[in-house]
């Protein structure tokens, strides 16, 4: 079943529950997807150079969220970025958003999550800092998830590290791995959160 069917069969029903609260980018996502290939998009006329046979193609959206017609741009991505990889053991980091501040992020998407990568970059930034035998300069690609696998609302930050050695004091060569495994999630204190709402309040009243 493609995601345009079921969204077409739930529509009505997510329109009465979440009508209220979907913001102007999920709505013209929703309806790219609702019209990828058919004629809101236009279509091509083909033909058979034997038979003369003409046959109808509808044009994709080409909107990012759409998963019927990004496979080829995901994949393009994906190998750009394996280009950059460096010849370095990498370690992915995962920050998740507190419970306490999902509602605050729906509210304020662009800031809360401008704030979320800010404070995972410093956080990576200063552990790698953070012992006089071993100190780092961290490269890192972060990437946002704002939803489960069941589509429960989860925003979160995966930020995948490399790590370049400056000073190669005894031990340094395990103590990333030791410190950081190769999937580790890390949670913002209580310190931490009474900052970023701070943080978060300063810009909203701006």
């Amino acid at each position: 079943m493609k995601l345009a069917a079921i969204f077409q069969h739930y529509l009505c029903a997510f329109k009465a529950r979440h009508g209220h609260h979907t913001n102007p980018d999920q709505w013209s996502a929703l309806n790219a997807i609702l019209g990828c290939r058919t004629e809101q998009y236009g279509h091509l006329v083909l033909a058979c150079k034997g038979c003369h046979q003409p046959a109808l193609c509808y044009q994709s959206c080409g909107h990012r969220a759409c998963n019927q017609c990004q496979h080829h741009s995901a994949s393009q991505w994906l190998a750009r970025q394996q280009r950059k990889l460096l010849p370095v053991d990498y370690f992915m980091a995962t920050f998740t958003l507190p419970s306490e501040l999902r509602e605050l992020a729906k509210a304020n998407p662009k800031k809360i999550y401008a704030l979320l990568f800010d404070y995972a970059v410093s956080t990576l930034k200063d552990f790698g800092l953070n012992k006089k035998s071993f100190a780092a300069e961290l490269a890192m690609t972060a990437v946002l998830h704002t939803h489960t696998r069941r589509l429960d609302y989860h925003p979160k930050d995966a930020s995948t590290a490399a790590a370049r050695r400056r000073l190669y004091g005894a031990g340094a060569a395990t103590h990333l791995a030791q410190r950081l495994s190769p999937c580790t999630r890390l949670r913002f204190s209580a310190r931490q959160c009474q900052t970023f709402v701070a943080a978060s309040a300063v810009g909203t009243k701006r």
